[in-house]
């Protein structure tokens, strides 16, 4: 009985041990799935979780590409400097493009809002993927109306959110499954000392 106690014990601090790892890794996400509220006319906004039904295929392309190279970099500092802040997380990855007749139309500096499910006053910041491996922060603020970007063209942006963002609210994803395994690991710590106890007394 005890081995087999022990064994299950070191199953389960082997599994919360590698749920801190997945949890601390920034990844893009597809929870806020933003749209397009103001913009240029013809802007097209595809988050990476409708990448399949891009209006072109190479956002589609950009869109993965984007993502690789996010989930490369374990500090979005590393692909770009200029961030700000401690313990960064992606938020949202999306393509904003301007689409007329199935084409894409090449833009210069514009200006545009989309949903977003922060509030106006968190802390933000966005980043615009220039081309492989080259991104750059671009000016980005959380109204009452949305998130406003300006950025001098159009390809995949990335929401990088700060420790701030959260505002104290309710934890992000990956704390609540750590929670959840540590709540589970102590239970079960428990139950087998009581078992382990009552056999010793039987």
């Amino acid at each position: 009985m005890k081995k087999v106690v022990s064994l299950v014990l070191v199953v389960l601090v082997a599994t919360l041990m590698s749920a801190q790892v997945f949890a601390s890794s920034p990844s893009p996400s597809s929870s806020g799935s933003p749209s397009l509220i103001t913009g240029p006319e013809d802007m097209v906004i595809t988050p990476y979780a409708n990448k399949d039904n891009a209006p072109v295929d190479v956002i589609k392309t950009d869109l993965e590409a984007a993502k690789k190279e996010l989930a490369a970099a374990s500090d979005p500092k590393s692909l770009v400097s200029s961030l700000t802040g401690d313990n960064l997380t992606y938020g949202d990855l999306f393509d904003a493009s301007i689409v007329q007749n199935g084409d894409i139309v090449a833009s210069g500096a514009v200006e545009f809002t989309v949903s977003t499910d922060l509030k106006a006053g968190d802390t933000v910041q966005v980043i615009h993927r220039l081309g492989a491996n080259n991104w750059e922060k671009v000016d980005a603020e959380v109204t009452d109306k949305g998130l406003v970007i300006k950025a001098s063209s159009l390809s995949p942006f990335a929401v990088v959110r700060t420790s701030s963002s959260n505002n104290g609210g309710s934890p992000q994803t990956g704390n609540q499954v750590l929670v959840m395994y540590g709540i589970g690991a102590v239970a079960f710590a428990t139950a087998a000392v009581v078992l382990l106890r009552k056999k010793e007394n039987a």
